[in-house]
């Protein structure tokens, strides 16, 4: 859309595949990535780096996906003042009192979340400004779910019978999310 846009990325130091597969399409929609180490020790060379870079390029935004990346450029940042840091939160776990300092700091312009109870979290920390939480759900192109698609291919591949009712999931399957409750229903 005519946006240049600069993807950086937190490596571990025990990281076998840098990105784990995410740099390839990057690459080939010639989108510039980075890397910083944004956790232990050497998340301060990282600061230092990631510092210099915001100075020397001016982005005119910089979005911090997850908690980690967001304290890491408040941080990184700190006396600098960005035209827009924009961070997110789309999970519905409690919020920690730390946690809550960095997404009321005066540095972070806006945080995205996909769902209310996700802003009411926030705003009950007592530590957000309610103006700053702007709710983006999660986009879903609707025309390929829903019941007048064929599925058929699916069923004769897997070897499901017709009358067998099927469920699909789509989500990251980490333990924390608490699938087995949906197996077990």
């Amino acid at each position: 859309r005519g946006h240049y846009v600069v993807c950086a990325f937190n490596i571990r130091q025990d990281d076998d595949i840098p990105g784990r597969g995410t740099f390839t399409p990057l690459h080939e929609a010639d989108i510039e990535t980075l890397s910083f180490p944004m956790q232990r020790l050497q998340k301060y060379n990282g600061m230092l780096r990631f510092r210099r870079l915001l100075s020397a390029r001016r982005f005119d935004v910089v979005h911090a996906h997850r908690f980690r990346a967001l304290r890491f450029v408040c941080t990184a940042t700190l006396g600098m003042k960005l035209p827009a840091l924009v961070g997110d939160r789309k999970n519905s776990y409690p919020v920690p009192r730390s946690w809550a300092r960095v997404y009321g700091k005066d540095a972070v312009d806006r945080i995205i979340v996909n769902a209310e109870i996700i802003r009411s979290i926030l705003l009950e920390t007592g530590r957000v400004d309610a103006r700053k939480i702007e709710l983006v759900y999660n986009g879903v192109d609707l025309k390929s779910f829903h019941p007048q698609v064929d599925g058929s291919f699916i069923r004769q591949e897997l070897g499901i019978e017709k009358t067998i009712p099927v469920f699909g999931l789509i989500a990251n399957f980490a333990a924390k999310k608490s699938h087995d409750v949906f197996f077990a229903a």
